[in-house]
């Protein structure tokens, strides 16, 4: 799976250069690093991601400001997680947003998640 540990991925490209060696292959088209900073981008699944790296080292910062369009099946509670890890900022994000029934998001609504400060929560 994708990770953001530089010690498990420098473990994993060393494994697949000694592979690479024994096999008398000079040059290896590896999969392009790409971190997912957008899941609008497709495909997102077989990609790289920051969530843990967020996670451990910046609890509230400016760039975990996020404006996402409301999908069929979306919930408040649902796309918060995604965002911040955590459902329980849902209302936060409803206030933020003006939502007055934030129980009926329509689909293509945009929605604003701002920097929540989770030291607080």
């Amino acid at each position: 799976g994708a990770t953001f540990d530089p010690d498990l991925v420098t473990d994993a490209a060393a494994l697949v250069g000694r592979s690479m060696r024994q096999l008398g292959v000079h040059q290896g088209l590896a999969p392009v690093l790409d971190v997912v900073r957008d899941p609008r981008w497709g495909r997102v699944e077989e990609a790289i991601s920051e969530e843990m790296r967020v996670k451990k080292e910046k609890k509230n910062s400016p760039d975990l400001t996020h404006l996402r369009v409301v999908q069929e099946g979306d919930t408040l509670p649902l796309m918060t997680y995604r965002i911040y890890g955590d459902s329980r900022y849902y209302m936060q994000v409803a206030q933020a947003n003006g939502l007055k029934d934030f129980r009926n998001l329509k689909a293509g609504q945009e929605i604003f998640f701002p920097p929540i400060d989770k030291s607080k929560a």
